[in-house]
């Protein structure tokens, strides 16, 4: 299982989409793989279907982002 489905498993959304195009450099790293070490992430937000509620304020790196849209 990639990161990036633990995360979202772990945050109980079945969806991630990124807000905008833009960039930003996150000295914490990605919110999914959580590594620690800096990268540049995409502020996303995803849906929680249990409760109905779209969530804001996930920073996801690309290549997470990738995995989620391709599969493994």
């Amino acid at each position: 299982m990639a990161n990036i489905d633990k995360f979202m498993k772990n945050e109980g959304i079945n969806t991630i989409n990124t807000i905008n195009d833009e960039k930003d450099f996150s000295p914490a790293g990605c919110d999914a793989c959580n590594d620690g070490l800096g990268t540049e992430v995409y502020e996303c937000h995803g849906y929680n279907p249990t409760t109905k509620e779209i969530l804001d304020g996930y920073k996801i790196c690309h290549e997470c982002l990738c995995l989620y849209a391709n599969g493994e």
